[in-house]
């Protein structure tokens, strides 16, 4: 259906949510009529959890690498440099204080705080990626829009991510592979909604047992295939995105 969206005699943005919308009634309603085994649960928690870390973390991102790109005072390299320090300390440096924040305002174990958790350590490189693409786009473009009367949000809207959006969609997929990966921060925040970078850990590694192999071998199946039907899907923006950041950067 996404495929042949345009052939279709109605809105695409209507098609892709509802596209959307049948992938989540059948995830949700797959447990109620097939008796599933738990790692099912851990694939549904890695949806939620890489979908929205992914959603926030590059909306956010990208607002604030427009800003940064467009202003060239000295306050947006304290940013870019003080984002980049952040994001090279270690896990462990600051895993503790986002335990016990969660603990004390009740979110410990929920999808919301590994979301939070991951956009806040995934930030910087969300900014600093999509900053080079926004610094390829010409000013001009989107001062003509302001010109003919578009607000500052409307002009970045309507013209510049257009622009951008093979960039953005090339973001967007390196940030779901970091999160996606994640281990330390969801292997100690949660316990019950753990990913499937977790839970194979318990398929992988310490003492074989018989009919060990064949459910790591279904664990490592159903981790890679999420990612490879995201990557067909967007192989084409991802590769404009890449070509256009070597050739601009």
């Amino acid at each position: 259906m996404g495929k042949f969206a345009k052939y279709i005699p109605l809105p695409n943005k209507a098609i892709y949510w509802g596209i959307v919308a049948t992938l989540a009634v059948i995830m949700w309603g797959i447990p109620r009529v097939i008796d599933v085994a738990r790692i099912y649960d851990n694939f549904l928690s890695t949806v939620i959890v890489s979908v929205g870390a992914v959603t926030i973390s590059v909306g956010i991102g990208a607002l604030a690498a427009y800003a940064l790109a467009r202003y060239t005072g000295i306050a947006g390299i304290v940013i870019l440099l003080a984002a980049i320090a952040f994001r090279s300390m270690p896990r462990m440096g600051y895993i503790l204080p986002y335990f016990q924040v969660g603990q004390a305002i009740g979110i410990h174990d929920t999808h919301f705080l590994l979301i939070i958790v991951l956009v806040a350590v995934n930030q910087p490189f969300t900014i600093w990626m999509l900053r080079a693409f926004f610094l390829s786009v010409p000013r001009e473009i989107e001062e003509a829009a302001m010109v003919d009367g578009a607000s500052r949000l409307k002009a970045f809207v309507k013209v510049v991510v257009p622009v951008v959006w093979p960039g953005i969609v090339a973001t967007s997929l390196f940030t779901l592979l970091v999160v996606y990966h994640e281990f330390i921060l969801i292997r100690i925040l949660t316990q019950s909604n753990q990913t499937l970078t977790v839970a194979m850990a318990q398929f992988i590694g310490g003492v074989s047992v018989p009919g060990s192999i064949p459910r790591q071998s279904a664990a490592a199946v159903i981790f890679v295939i999420p990612l490879i039907i995201v990557v067909l899907i967007f192989q084409k923006q991802f590769v404009k995105g890449i070509g256009d950041g070597a050739v601009k950067g």
